[in-house]
């Protein structure tokens, strides 16, 4: 049997490279996407890397297609890292390490007067919002269209990198809270309906001890600890996938 295949969309240098390091010490092969080229380096030489724009809603199949048909099979798990945030002048009320909360980030659209957001454009928030939810959908429905062909006793995992905008607004980060919201919501459905597949999906979500938001002080190698350990679990853990690092999952309320 070949061995299992990693695909993380969003190919960050932090998030991106502990996990891709973790999964392959694990025997995974790895294939990765972000929108530039691959940059390659010893550690990454091995890898497969489709280059893609997340916020082109016709790359993620193509994706897919490219690593079925590069490797020979479908990822069997998928983490999907990238995201986008709103550019804004400096403000006193969010601190600027808490602008982009994953180094898969890329800056956003961004509103013509800096004083108003809402004066942001409609055409200008979809192009976000392509890469915060409309990608995300797609990326969950082709890792299902691909778990259905991989052996029972094959990971098909689903995880999203998220954080706690998604119940927690923090303004000026609005196009990047509304993605996190609706991709918890993707999420959350998707693992109400996988029957008796053995699909999971998690929103992993990074705290403090005290249940507060990691944003800036997030950890790279934590976030690659505990996706191993979702990817191994044998039966599926809630899909709101609050961990701390040292310590994994811990539940909040």
């Amino acid at each position: 049997m070949s061995a299992p295949i990693l695909l993380i969309l969003g190919y960050g240098s932090h998030v991106g490279v502990a996990l891709a390091r973790s999964f392959a010490n694990k025997g995974y092969r790895i294939a990765t996407t972000a929108r530039s080229a691959a940059k390659p380096s010893e550690e990454s030489k091995d890898y497969l890397h489709v280059q893609a724009d997340l916020s082109d809603i016709t790359s993620v199949p193509s994706v897919f297609e490219e690593i079925k048909k590069k490797l020979g099979a479908p990822p069997s798990v998928v983490v999907y890292n990238g995201d986008i945030s709103l550019l804004f002048p400096p403000s006193p009320t969010i601190p600027a390490d808490q602008v982009s909360f994953h180094s898969s980030a890329a800056v956003g659209s961004r509103s013509p007067d800096p004083s108003n957001i809402w004066a942001l454009s409609p055409a200008d928030l979809t192009k976000d919002l392509n890469v915060n939810v409309v990608s995300v959908f797609a990326a969950i429905a082709e890792s299902i269209k691909g778990f259905a062909t991989l052996p029972s006793s094959s990971s098909k995992t689903f995880i999203y990198t998220g954080n706690r905008l998604n119940i927690a607004p923090l303004p000026p980060l609005l196009s990047n809270g509304m993605g996190k919201a609706a991709a918890a919501h993707l999420v959350h459905y998707a693992s109400m309906t996988t029957g008796e597949t053995g699909n999971q999906f998690y929103y992993a979500d990074e705290r403090k001890a005290d249940g507060g938001p990691a944003y800036g002080a997030w950890d790279a190698d934590a976030h690659a600890e505990f996706y191993t350990e979702l990817a191994e679990r044998e039966t599926a853990g809630p899909w709101l996938a609050t961990f701390v690092k040292g310590k994994g999952y811990v539940q909040f309320h």
